[in-house]
């Protein structure tokens, strides 16, 4: 199964469509081996809806099916030579260079924050019909 790495806006859609049978994320991961950066759940854990517990544990459901990149010295010197360059935010340098440094595309709905940033592939979303 291709591999891909997940933007956080992904995850953040589906959980806010608790009812919604299919999602951007459901289809993604009926096809993909689904990848997120570490700082990825630091994001998510920082949103307010999780400090609810039913939240938290629809979250951890969510991560349970997911593989988590652990950066190294690399990715954080990559990071950070990235965002001086282009004047992004700390955790979308780190995403997009998890998928830069794995060679894999970069799914998001946040694309205009991500076009710009050489060597990175992003990943055509699948569209609802």
């Amino acid at each position: 199964m291709q591999r891909i790495v997940l933007d956080t806006s992904i995850i953040i859609d589906h959980i806010r469509q608790p009812d919604k049978p299919e999602t951007v994320f459901t289809q993604l991961l009926q096809k993909y081996s689904l990848i997120i950066a570490l700082i990825t759940v630091t994001e998510l854990f920082s949103g307010s809806s999780i400090q609810k517990l039913k939240e938290r544990e629809r979250l951890e459901t969510i991560l349970s099916v997911l593989d988590i990149y652990i950066p190294d010295m690399n990715l954080a010197r990559q990071s950070g030579l990235l965002r001086g360059i282009r004047k992004i935010a700390t955790a979308d340098a780190q995403i997009a260079m998890t998928a830069i440094i794995l060679k894999l595309p970069l799914a998001t709905l946040d694309t205009r924050d991500f076009a710009k940033i050489p060597d990175l592939q992003l990943l055509p979303l699948p569209s609802f019909s």
